[in-house]
């Protein structure tokens, strides 16, 4: 039998695609300024390190993002406290609209805990 999704992982999932979407838009706008931009500004070293460290920060923002993810489709198993809190440490890494879903997961969790006692 499929758990059932609360409305505190629907408001996650749909923050994660406002997110997810935001992450996309802007590393367009970059990669467009990085391949369009004025070449003469950077040396070729310069520009080789500048795009290194927009890949290394982009990679990093995708694999916070599936952590996220993954976070969000976990947050009430056996009402644990550890998916809540993976996913406040990745709001406070990246997007902190993440904050949302996480605090309210960890007060469902929190109560839900107690009921089940």
């Amino acid at each position: 039998m499929k758990p059932k999704t609360t409305a505190v992982q629907i408001t996650g999932y749909v923050i994660w695609g406002i997110e997810t979407a935001f992450i996309i838009l802007i590393g367009l706008i970059v990669g467009l300024a990085l391949a369009n931009g004025d070449k003469g500004t950077f040396t070729a070293t310069e520009m080789s390190v500048l795009i290194f460290v927009v890949c290394l920060i982009g990679f990093f923002m995708i694999a916070l993002q599936v952590l996220s993810f993954f976070a969000i489709f976990n947050l009430h198993r056996n009402y644990s406290m550890v998916w809540p809190i993976i996913l406040t440490i990745t709001a406070a890494l990246s997007f902190r609209l993440m904050l949302i879903p996480s605090i309210w997961g960890i007060i469902y969790n929190l109560q839900n805990k107690t009921h089940s006692i």
